[in-house]
């Protein structure tokens, strides 16, 4: 009891982040970069980065440690579509909604993706406190169920994960910090022209263009299998069963 109340007092320390201009009330159009921690079985902590830029109706999220990214859009149907881009090749190979296993069975993907968490998942945490700093409101939160405790500070007038930290008895289990955020809505611009411009193909033809040397080489490395959306409650992992590592 001594140690969950030690691990509960530290993280109600406030999270510190860069912030590129003063904040609005309310923000659709965002730049955020995260620092992850995560442990393995073997206890050892793995460090990543997550940059994440969002709009109303586009959401990327690039794990610096994959050599990917995933963009994310949805049309005026609510249909999505998926952009993997490849920023070393600065090429990308495009997924139809049909083209992406899982989307149908999650109601809240859209939330997980923007928000990193739903709010659904959010609605089953009890609210610590209430704290605001740089303009933002942040609600301090927890859950407990089963020997798992999770501790959560969300912006809510920007629906943002600021921090979420899990734990399975006493031992940290990963923990993702909000480093950086802006709402510069050029940098997002920017970076989402950025993509945009990359040489693109379809899923559907990719076999049909092995002589493109960077599709020979994703077909090699795994990249002719359809993704799958797993239906995790944070993070949201994307599998696909391959085993692509660029480096």
């Amino acid at each position: 009891m001594k140690k969950q109340f030690l691990i509960f007092t530290l993280f109600f320390i406030s999270t510190h982040y860069a912030v590129a201009e003063p904040l609005a009330t309310s923000g659709i159009q965002l730049h955020a970069s995260y620092q992850i921690v995560q442990v393995n079985e073997q206890g050892q902590k793995i460090s990543r980065t997550m940059t994440l830029y969002r709009t109303e109706n586009q959401v990327g999220q690039y794990f610096h440690d994959k050599g990917y990214g995933d963009w994310w859009s949805k049309n005026s149907s609510s249909k999505i579509m998926l952009l993997r881009y490849f920023p070393k090749y600065q090429q990308s190979i495009e997924y139809q909604q049909d083209e992406i296993q899982g989307l149908k069975r999650q109601a809240d993907f859209w939330q997980k993706k923007t928000q990193l968490v739903s709010l659904e998942f959010l609605s089953k945490m009890t609210i610590e406190n209430v704290e605001k700093h740089e303009g933002n409101i942040i609600k301090v939160m927890s859950y407990h169920d089963k020997g798992q405790s999770i501790y959560v500070r969300w912006i809510a007038n920007l629906k943002l994960l600021e921090r979420i930290d899990i734990y399975s008895g006493n031992a940290m289990v990963s923990s993702w910090i909000l480093d950086y955020l802006s709402i510069d809505p050029e940098q997002v611009a920017t970076y989402a022209c950025t993509i945009q411009s990359y040489q693109s193909t379809d899923y559907a033809d990719i076999g049909d263009n092995e002589s493109n040397p960077f599709l020979a080489k994703m077909i090699h490395q795994g990249f002719t299998e359809r993704i799958v959306v797993t239906s995790n409650d944070f993070n949201n992992k994307e599998q696909s069963n391959t085993r692509h590592q660029d480096h």
